[in-house]
């Protein structure tokens, strides 16, 4: 029988051209499509993978892969035969903060027929450290004079942490100029990224 005018395979029989492909994109090892994604260290590297997969019945070619935020990524071919993947690989730097990119993959078959791809990953971006907020009988004031209090009053203050750490942190401990030191809870439990901890000077956790 005779192909079609077009070139294509739709002769009595055999099956259409049907190209297709498939574009996963990880960040150092996880896919993350949803934000807040992978917490990374800022400043440190962030290593992005792109799987290609041709999920057609098609051979492609002209394969080429670019991300919105790195642009242009090297692959190790530009064609990629059906049923066949590949991973194309690109690194940059962590910057503080929410970060979002997507890949495109496009490609082509015999005919001509494009075919795109596309996927997007997160990761969010942390400096190291812990934040605190000191209040005095329930009132913030980093500014003398401060609250009014009776001589002999009873004065409590708290100690709100806050971890702005990527890791974990395992041991919690409060220096006061003047009250001394001790420890926010127990050192059993684990202090997560962004987690919060409010200690009275005893030590005791009040939540």
């Amino acid at each position: 029988m005779n192909a079609g005018v077009d070139g294509k395979n739709n002769n009595f029989g055999e099956l259409a051209a049907t190209p297709a492909i498939t574009l996963l994109k990880k960040t150092n090892g996880t896919d993350n499509t949803l934000a807040p994604g992978l917490y990374v260290p800022a400043g440190s590297v962030v290593t992005w993978d792109y799987i290609l997969t041709n999920s057609g019945n098609d051979p492609l070619s002209a394969v080429v892969v670019s991300d919105d935020k790195v642009g242009a990524i090297t692959c190790p071919a530009t064609t990629l035969d059906v049923g066949l993947s590949m991973t194309c690989t690109a690194k940059g730097t962590a910057i503080v903060g929410q970060y979002t990119n997507v890949g495109t993959a496009t490609a082509q078959d015999a005919f001509g027929t494009v075919v795109t791809a596309t996927n997007s990953e997160n990761y969010f971006g942390a400096l190291p450290g812990i934040a605190i907020t000191k209040t005095t009988n329930g009132t913030d004031n980093n500014a003398a004079p401060g609250p009014t209090i009776a001589a002999g009053a009873t004065v409590t203050w708290n100690y709100l942490l806050t971890n702005m750490r990527v890791e974990d942190s395992r041991r919690r401990r409060v220096d006061d100029v003047h009250q001394g030191w001790y420890r926010c809870g127990r050192s059993v439990h684990e202090h997560r990224h962004g987690d919060r901890r409010r200690s009275d000077r005893s030590g005791g956790d009040l939540f």
